[in-house]
This record gives C-alpha cells, sequence and structure tokens, in this order.
C-alpha cells in the first residue's frame, strides 16, 4: 500500500495509549494484510459513485455499510431532507474510558466523469500500475496472494484517492487495531 494510505492509516492508530506499539502493530497489520485490503478496495472503487446515480449511490452504501457491520461500527444511514442528496453512513466505535470524540469523514460519492477522458483505463475499471502515470506507469495484473506488493504501485479509478481511500484507510485502521487487541482512548466517530 503506498505511503499516504499507511499515513491515514497510522492517524487512527496514534489514538491509542500505547502509540509507538500501536504504529508497528499497524505497520505488521497492513503488511500482513495488505492483498486483502487492496482486493476490498478494488471493489469498493469497482462501483459508480456518481452522487446523482441513486442506484449506484445504493451500491455503495450496501458495500460501505457491510463493510462496517463486519467491524463491528453499527452503521446507520442519515438522510437529508432533499431525497436526492447522498445519505451519510454514520458509525462509531465507543472506547468506555474515554473523555473525548474524534470524528472523522470521508466521503464516497462524486462528480461525473468523462471515460474519453481516462488515460489507458476506465473510470470504474481500476488498475494497478507501476508508478505514477505521469512518470510512464505501466498497467499490472492484480497481484496475487504473497506476491510482494511494491509500495510505488498506483491504483488508477475514478475516486481511488478522493474519497474512496479515506473510507478504505479508516476501515484498515479499525481492523488493525482490534486485531492487535488495542483501543483507542477517544471515541472514534466515522
Amino acid at each position: 500500500m503506498n505511503r499516504t494510505f499507511r499515513r491515514c492509516v497510522l492517524t487512527i492508530a496514534m489514538l491509542v495509549p500505547t502509540a509507538g506499539f500501536a504504529q508497528e502493530s499497524v505497520n505488521r497489520y497492513v503488511h500482513d494484510n495488505e492483498h486483502r485490503i487492496l482486493s476490498e478496495f478494488v471493489q469498493m472503487l469497482s462501483i459508480p459513485n456518481v452522487a446523482s446515480d441513486s442506484i449506484g449511490i445504493a451500491r455503495n452504501v450496501a458495500f460501505i455499510t457491510n463493510a462496517m457491520e463486519k467491524r463491528g461500527l453499527s452503521p446507520r444511514l442519515l438522510r437529508a431532507r432533499d431525497a436526492h442528496a447522498p445519505p451519510l453512513i454514520y458509525g462509531e466505535w465507543k472506547s468506555p474510558a474515554a473523555k473525548r470524540t474524534i470524528v472523522f469523514y470521508a466521503h464516497y460519492d462524486g462528480q461525473p466523469t468523462d471515460p474519453a477522458k481516462w488515460n489507458g483505463s476506465k473510470p470504474w475499471e481500476p488498475v494497478i500500475r507501476s508508478a505514477a502515470l505521469e512518470r510512464g506507469g505501466t498497467i499490472l495484473t492484480m497481484p496475487a496472494s504473497g506476491q510482494k506488493i511494491d509500495p510505488e504501485w498506483r491504483v488508477y479509478a475514478r475516486s481511488a484517492s478522493d474519497d474512496k481511500a479515506g473510507v478504505m484507510a479508516f476501515l484498515a485502521a479499525i481492523d488493525a487495531l482490534r486485531s492487535s487487541k488495542l483501543s483507542p482512548t477517544v471515541n472514534i466517530k466515522l
């Protein structure tokens, strides 16, 4: 996984009392689970997320809600008065001793795009490139389980960075902390 993604995951890890241990645990978790994380990320990126496409938005809501349920975040939908606005998906991780609450936000909806303006791939058909496109990165096949994932590889798809990467980073951070039996010192709301 690339450095930006790791930094985002580590942000949540810093909310535990033993931050140094948490960082090591999170790094180990990401390394040991990077194929699963990448696969889930690619699945999410494959779902069109244009805000005005109610069918695509409903599929994104179902995917993210299911992912949050698997992580014990008790998701619920918060709907705007405007029936055309995509719902917010709200979840939380309560920490019994917490005196503070931190809210993280990431959106999953996006703006329309013109597939004809995409270079070498299509918006909702994620590809992995050996490097950034402007540096001549070539399309690679999805890495097989056990194959090393180079941190210089890049995932290209609509919303791969803004902002489905944020959604995936939060989910992976929760997984990493729970797998290490670490709890945050604050309540987390997503």
